[in-house]
């Protein structure tokens, strides 16, 4: 070895042992961290009430009026209820036009591929159950298409090298329109397909209200 390839050793050493306190520490938090990042992502057709669900997480509330959303919405929100305080890193949410499937398709590679697999995602399907309970071509429409999101993301799971599993959820708006039979009636349906669905009342519906079904019980 020479003498500058040992002086560049001797070197390395040295801010290795300067800096270690500083460093490690520091690497600890980013892994910690990369494991807390919460990613929610809403799908669903268009007027099934996604922009409406962000209103209400992000502290709005209900309005009646609508705003058609963008091709494709990211966010960062701190979403607040009762003592929680639950951080999301990334907040998707696509236009549920014809128009945007592509943007759709794109944002479900990103999200479900193994570079996410490390990050809790919580996918959420919403369907007006009032357009489900009245039109026999909407119902069969959102059935099928929760049929195809199971299956992708129970393939997913499946997967020994996945880290962590995503979660699949569907919920209905429109709740202020059916009795609690009718309600219960239509959540049997979706569940019957395998898949945890509850229908909101999206006026009177609180933080407080959807959160715990969103992301289910935190520990």
């Amino acid at each position: 070895m020479g003498f500058w390839d040992k002086v560049g050793e001797i070197a390395t050493i040295v801010v290795f042992v300067i800096f270690s306190p500083i460093l490690v520490p520091i690497a600890l938090i980013a892994v910690w961290l990369e494991g807390k990042e919460n990613i929610i992502a809403l799908d669903g057709k268009s007027m099934s009430g996604k922009d409406t669900l962000i209103n209400i997480l992000s502290g709005k509330g209900f309005t009646k009026k609508h705003k058609a959303t963008p091709d494709n919405q990211m966010l960062k929100m701190e979403i607040k209820y009762g003592n929680t305080e639950f951080a999301v890193t990334e907040f998707h949410n696509v236009s549920g036009a014809d128009k945007a499937n592509n943007q759709k398709a794109e944002l479900r590679k990103k999200i479900f591929s193994d570079e996410y697999s490390n990050k809790n995602i919580y996918f959420i399907y919403l369907f007006d159950a009032k357009l489900y309970r009245d039109n026999p071509k909407e119902k069969k429409d959102i059935q099928a298409d929760i049929k195809a999101f199971l299956k992708q993301i129970n393939s997913i799971n499946s997967k020994p090298a996945r880290e962590k599993k995503i979660n699949f959820k569907v919920l209905g708006t429109r709740g202020d329109e059916f009795t609690k039979k009718d309600k219960e009636n239509i959540e049997n349906q979706i569940r019957e397909l395998g898949v945890e669905c509850e229908i909101f009342d999206m006026t009177k519906t609180k933080t407080e209200h959807l959160m715990p079904f969103i992301i289910g019980e935190q520990k």
